[in-house]
């Protein structure tokens, strides 16, 4: 990717930022269309798009990763160490049912002592 930078004033507010990606974006959309339509080939067109930068971009990002992995409605994965490897998947479920668990799905990883359970209840994790 290229990547250029353009400075604004000072005055210039968000909503005028985004209103003029938009605008951008929405422009290159309709050009490419025409290119296509009118020629009959098909071929890959570079786009050119328009971005707003944020400074806190990176770190919302990594704030809504690391919320998905705590979050028990979304992440309902448990990760099993020191499981024997002689230990079959069927066996492993039927012993986390018996403590009172409900299990989805077992995985095991292979030759490893580690498994990953998928529980039914986001209460389980």
């Amino acid at each position: 990717f290229r990547t250029l930078f353009v400075h604004f004033a000072v005055d210039v507010n968000d909503h005028q930022l985004s209103q003029l990606a938009h605008n951008f974006n929405d422009s290159k959309n309709v050009q490419i269309e025409q290119k296509d339509n009118s020629n009959g080939n098909q071929r890959i067109v570079k786009q050119p798009r328009c971005d707003i930068y944020r400074k806190s971009f990176a770190a919302e990002q990594k704030k809504k990763r690391e919320e998905a992995v705590i979050n028990p409605e979304i992440n309902r994965y448990v990760l099993l160490r020191g499981v024997s490897i002689h230990e079959s998947e069927n066996k492993i479920k039927e012993t986390l049912e018996d403590y009172g668990y409900q299990i989805q799905e077992v995985k095991r990883f292979h030759k490893m002592h580690i498994v990953k359970v998928m529980l039914s209840n986001s209460s389980d994790v």
